[in-house]
């Protein structure tokens, strides 16, 4: 089949006119720029309100593995954020949350004849706590997804992630004992129990400041419901610089004489936070599973974010 050098031609045009409309530089592999690409980006903020569950690890909760124990620890937290987006990669955000966390050998529900199954020796402990913590925490935030120059038009599904660090006021405690199933003691604050210790230095005889810090790590998504609030969900991961979050720690199992009544517990006959009767007689043969190192926790938050500022969908030059 005979082909004119005009049909050649104009073939040869029309594949470059493609290629040049995809990327003038396409011989490099460059991509086709977006739309907004060339647009300056116009920055904004946010404020949320979140709720969600929390939970932590440590002696009363080891994270060596997954139990029954973990799920009924389970407790929850509230936060405020405050988010600033300056370019189209990353923001940073500023924080504040009030996190309930909680442990309680008791969770592991044994009875007379369990004394030789895995968490035998913790449920004999019979140790509790809760702790209401005071967050403060600033992360910088990186954008899985690039944003546009302006917020109206942002894409309907935006994933990131954050890193930060975190100031927190940490001060636990712990129901007194009781003999009676039908009325728990009151909380006690076990960092330094005024009238219970000698010493005045808490369960183990350590003093320890009710300050400590934290690195928060953690993952997040937006969805976007109208051109002014979006609904997000973020699961934070904290390492903690403390292993007395609990006030229990790593050589809690070493101290054989109590300090007061709150450093050893196994000898009380109902459990002072569910007033359950513990056994009469039970004896573990399993060792205690602990977990070595200092405290951690993590949440789990949905949140509402409302947008606002001077860059509600417009450019400097006019609107959209």
């Amino acid at each position: 089949m005979r082909i004119s050098k005009a049909k050649i031609l104009a073939f040869f045009i029309l594949i470059a006119g493609n290629i040049n409309a995809q990327s003038p530089f396409w011989f490099l592999g460059q991509r086709k720029k977006e739309p907004y690409e060339a647009i300056k980006y116009v920055p904004y903020a946010t404020i949320s309100f979140g709720a969600g569950s929390s939970n932590y690890f440590g002696e009363l909760v080891p994270n060596t593995i997954f139990s029954s124990n973990s799920l009924l620890s389970t407790r929850w937290n509230l936060g405020l954020t405050y988010t600033k987006h300056f370019h189209k990669r990353f923001s940073y955000k500023a924080s504040l949350s009030y996190i309930r966390i909680a442990g309680d050998d008791n969770y592991y529900n044994l009875k007379t004849g369990d004394e030789g199954t895995y968490f035998a020796a913790n449920f004999a402990r019979n140790l509790h706590f809760r702790n209401d913590l005071k967050e403060l925490a600033l992360s910088g935030i990186y954008e899985l997804k690039r944003q546009t120059p302006y917020r109206m038009k942002r894409p309907d599904v935006s994933p990131y992630v954050f890193a930060g660090f975190a100031i927190l006021l940490s001060e636990p405690q712990a129901r007194g004992m009781t003999t009676n199933p039908s009325t728990a003691a009151n909380w006690v604050s076990l960092r330094n129990i005024a009238g219970y210790s000698f010493s005045q230095k808490g369960t183990e005889g350590v003093s320890y400041s009710p300050f400590t810090y934290a690195i928060p790590l953690g993952f997040g998504i937006r969805y976007k419901l109208d051109k002014y609030i979006d609904l997000g969900f973020e699961v934070t991961y904290r390492f903690v610089f403390s292993d007395y979050l609990d006030d229990v720690s790593d050589e809690r199992n070493t101290i054989d004489a109590p300090i007061n009544d709150f450093t050893i517990r196994s000898g009380e006959k109902i459990a002072a936070n569910t007033l359950k009767a513990l056994p009469t007689s039970f004896t573990p043969t399993t060792d205690l599973v602990t977990s070595s190192g200092k405290d951690s926790y993590f949440t789990t938050q949905i949140q509402l974010i409302l947008h606002f500022g001077n860059a509600a969908g417009k450019s400097q030059a006019g609107s959209w």
